[in-house]
């Protein structure tokens, strides 16, 4: 009985939060509402932190680029100085 009772518990949480995401997505954008008047500030909020990861991995990303550059430019120097001896 204790598992069928968390079963319904856990349902009737999925369709709350179900409605919550409807209700947000049919939402005008920027205006908050009385009822939900933290959401599009909760939004900003993790898209900026979204973007500022997005931006630190790109950063990171570029920077092992051109390491990874600089060692290739090494290696082929040192390649035609083999060469040349």
């Amino acid at each position: 009985m204790a598992q069928h009772q968390a079963v319904i518990e856990r349902q009737a949480r999925a369709l709350t939060e179900q409605q919550y995401w409807r209700d947000f997505m049919f939402q005008p954008s920027g205006e908050p509402t009385a009822e939900h008047a933290l959401r599009p500030t909760e939004l900003e909020k993790r898209i900026q932190r979204y973007n500022r990861e997005h931006e630190q991995q790109e950063r990171r990303l570029s920077e092992e680029r051109q390491k990874e550059q600089r060692e290739a430019e090494m290696l082929e120097k040192k390649m035609r100085r083999i060469q040349l001896e």
